[in-house]
């Protein structure tokens, strides 16, 4: 069937490591007061992989990626014209960074007109995690190199997971010429929030 003449704002929130869904409670609140017609969706693929010494932001993403453009594919048989949005928190902005190629792909891919609308990371290490050995409540960004043969989550968010043949995966993300740059600059806005 031909879907409806209509447009649909959606928004796809990611939380941070340990989180879920629920984190975002106090914000589907004040997206359905503000923004009643959009539909804001949690990721909640991630939820059991993003605990601490969980799985890889590489694998995060991808299981994000998936998701979101299932969800996308969904819209696609009710919407004519879909306007995206992105709201990350903490390591769950990296993971949607990471999600871009896919998210993109499926866009492009859909019968649908697709907008990219806002992209918005709350508290994102962007630039990777670490801490002075001086902070103790820190001191678990220091761990990378005891983790990673369980996890190379930790690794990855130190920046210590490069090689001579690839570059860490948060240089991959923050790449000029790569696809996770080229996703975001779809974006007609892309703000990041630190406290």
């Amino acid at each position: 069937t031909e879907p409806q003449v209509q447009s649909q704002h959606v928004l796809f929130l990611c939380h941070g490591m340990g989180g879920d869904q629920s984190d975002f409670e106090a914000w589907f609140g004040i997206f359905e007061a503000r923004f009643p017609d959009w539909k804001c969706i949690p990721i909640q693929s991630i939820a059991k992989g993003s605990r601490f010494v969980g799985d890889s932001l590489d694998d995060l993403a991808q299981r994000a990626g998936g998701e979101v453009a299932a969800e996308l594919t969904k819209l696609a048989n009710d919407f004519s014209h879909l306007t995206l949005h992105m709201l990350g928190h903490s390591m769950g902005g990296l993971v949607l960074r990471g999600a871009l190629p896919v998210i993109c792909e499926t866009a492009s891919a859909l019968p649908v007109r697709i907008d990219f609308g806002h992209y918005l990371s709350l508290s994102t290490p962007h630039l990777g995690v670490q801490s002075a050995w001086s902070s103790p409540l820190h001191f678990w960004k220091n761990l990378s190199k005891f983790t990673s043969f369980v996890s190379s989550q930790l690794v990855q968010l130190a920046i210590q997971d490069g090689s001579a043949t690839e570059l860490p995966y948060l240089v991959q993300l923050a790449d000029p010429s790569g696809p996770y740059i080229a996703g975001l600059r779809r974006f007609r806005t892309r703000t990041t929030v630190s406290c």
